[in-house]
């Protein structure tokens, strides 16, 4: 017979052979093979719900990222339109420290200008004192005797003292 087609006997012997190793493999193999499949599951949905906590905690500090990115931004603008505001405040105070200085100044050249102007006219009143004294000294030591001879010396007097 071939090996095509097998014996009875051998057939027979092999199912038995074949029931051995099943049943010894069903008591020891296939327990310990499915307690290494179950093994190898859990370690596999261990690792799928550390990977789901993993994204999740990954949105969530994406989230928590944007919110500070968004938080820093709100912050910078704030803060840089608080120095544009300081600094519009610095500018109108240097201003009005600008106006005030110009006032004063103002003011103390306008007392220096009056304050010169009456030392010249006081000088001035002096001098046509002084002058009127003098043509009154003159004609006085001059007899004349008509208004015209008077009117005349007066106004020489005068032209005289005008010139020098």
């Amino acid at each position: 017979m071939g090996l095509l087609t097998p014996d009875g006997g051998l057939v027979f012997w092999m199912a038995i052979a074949f029931g051995i190793v099943f049943l010894i493999l069903a008591k020891f193999g296939f327990p310990a093979i499915l307690k290494t499949v179950e093994k190898r599951a859990q370690v596999i949905d261990e690792s799928l719900e550390t990977a789901k906590k993993t994204e999740a905690r990954l949105a969530h500090v994406t989230q928590e990222s944007a919110e500070i990115i968004a938080d820093a931004e709100k912050q910078k603008l704030q803060i840089i339109a608080e120095a544009q505001q300081q600094g519009e405040q610095l500018i109108a105070e240097a201003k009005r420290t600008a106006n005030l200085e110009h006032e004063r100044i103002v003011a103390q050249a306008m007392a220096e200008v009056e304050a010169k102007q009456k030392t010249m006219q006081e000088q001035t009143r002096s001098e046509v004192a002084t002058i009127s004294i003098a043509i009154a000294e003159k004609l006085l030591r001059q007899n004349l005797t008509d208004k015209v001879s008077q009117t005349e010396l007066a106004q020489r007097l005068y032209k005289e003292m005008k010139q020098s």
